[in-house]
């Protein structure tokens, strides 16, 4: 049971990890993009999304 829960724990922050490797590339793409508003509209909108999931995981961890 133990070893079930540190399992969890580790995929649970590889999960956040990874949401926030992914705000970072947006942020990244927005700034690199100043001339190409399409892309940064789209960017931003993937960004927001990646947000609202993040938010949701930590929310997550509050509820258990």
């Amino acid at each position: 049971m133990r070893e079930s829960r540190y399992d969890y724990v580790h995929e649970f922050k590889e999960r956040i990890n990874e949401v926030l490797y992914l705000q970072k590339k947006h942020h990244e793409i927005v700034e690199s993009n100043k001339d190409n508003p399409s892309i940064q509209q789209t960017s931003l909108e993937e960004l927001h999304k990646i947000n609202i999931t993040l938010a949701n995981k930590f929310n997550d961890i509050y509820s258990v």
